[in-house]
């Protein structure tokens, strides 16, 4: 089932970006602190991922978005349908991959800042 993990994104924005999501028969959910130290995986619901309640992790105010479940396709509609909708990006995104899907909500924040300072050559802020 396609689901976005949403961070730091409970405002009008994130409102935005649920109804979009909402638009195209995609769930949201928000991931709080409480649960950055869990996998993305578990997050996910991806069977032989469980969740391992793990303490909070340190908070971090950038917004972040991880797409489950989506492909090439389903990402485009819907970065598509959001700048359509006139909602500012988001500049830390990813898809859920083989790769990245033992990471935790931190470490695929690090890469993606590092990603975005290397692509823009500024602050992911």
């Amino acid at each position: 089932m396609k689901e976005v993990l949403l961070y730091n994104l409970n405002n009008e924005k994130g409102k935005r970006i649920r109804e979009v999501c909402a638009s195209l028969s995609v769930s949201c959910r928000d991931i709080t602190p409480a649960d950055y130290l869990e996998t993305i995986g578990a997050l996910a619901g991806i069977v032989g991922y469980p969740l391992r309640h793990t303490p909070a992790g340190p908070a971090f105010g950038e917004e972040m978005m991880i797409f489950c479940d989506f492909n090439s396709d389903d990402i485009y509609n819907f970065l598509s349908r959001s700048k359509a909708a006139g909602i500012a990006p988001v500049h830390l995104k990813a898809a859920l991959t083989p790769h990245n899907v033992q990471w935790n909500s931190l470490q695929i924040r690090e890469e993606l800042l590092k990603e975005h300072a290397a692509m823009n050559g500024g602050s992911a802020k």
